[in-house]
């Protein structure tokens, strides 16, 4: 499934110079599954298509399903 959610994450230190540009902003995400390891452990996760890595659930807030075309449109904006 496609999705759009504003990314705030929880934890700040840490994130790659590529995630920080996405803190606060709108982003296109697919649906990854449950994370194995680490602190989110246990957590669903999502794959954003900005590609700076899984990211959990609990770093994302007004999440909504989408449509591929809707979610093709964010993901123009966030290049």
């Amino acid at each position: 499934m496609f999705y759009e959610a504003t990314y705030q994450p929880r934890k700040k230190t840490g994130l790659s110079s590529e995630a920080k540009k996405y803190i606060g902003k709108v982003i296109a995400l697919q649906e990854s599954g449950v994370m194995r390891s680490g602190p989110y452990k246990g957590q669903e996760s999502y794959i954003p298509a900005a590609k700076f890595g899984l990211v959990p659930a609990c770093d994302l807030t007004n999440m909504k399903a989408l449509t591929p075309v809707r979610w093709k449109d964010i993901c123009k904006n966030m290049a």
